[in-house]
């Protein structure tokens, strides 16, 4: 929610607002019972891409370095408990979320009891699991573009302009 979820999140005012480089950008999960990802994901002009992609993965290097400020914690508090009591008023957001309850987790957690704990989140809790979640070398680009932006990308990733693991395969 802080990095890129919602209009007052960090990607969608450095990106979009100040320097007009994306139509949209955003954050988000995905869990498994025993895996996920965090993927960041947004539309571009071709030509935009490159310093789009740098303002990102600047973005989360400087997630897993700085503390957010506790305003920042608490406009993401409130966004997202209100996204989760909004669903919980949907018959279907609150079917999916206990179907993903039951699927996911060993113990499934109430809506209540998410709601407190995400209302106890400090700080130094986000920064410690962004250091052990965000890894330099560990992002990856999927991309729908021209030929001429893929090959200007390797050639960005080449000059040192892109961090060139962007662009390799993930492996085990």
């Amino acid at each position: 929610t802080i990095l890129g979820d919602g209009s007052a999140s960090r990607l969608f005012l450095e990106l979009r607002e100040e320097r007009g480089l994306v139509y949209d950008i955003s954050a988000s999960s995905v869990e498994y019972a025993d895996a996920g990802a965090f993927i960041v994901s947004g539309g571009a002009d071709p030509s935009k891409v490159i310093p789009a992609l740098q303002l990102v993965t600047a973005a989360l290097r400087r997630l897993a370095r700085e503390v957010p400020s506790e305003g920042e914690i608490e406009r993401a508090r409130a966004y997202l408990a209100g996204r989760l009591e909004r669903a919980a008023d949907d018959p279907r957001g609150l079917a999916e979320w206990h179907a993903s309850q039951r699927l996911l987790r060993r113990s499934p957690q109430e809506l209540p009891d998410l709601l407190a704990e995400i209302m106890r989140v400090r700080p130094a809790d986000l920064l410690r699991v962004a250091r052990r979640l965000v890894k330099v070398g560990g992002f990856r680009v999927g991309l729908s573009a021209p030929r001429t932006t893929v090959a200007a990308l390797r050639r960005a990733a080449a000059r040192g302009d892109l961090d060139p693991s962007l662009l390799q395969p993930r492996t085990r």
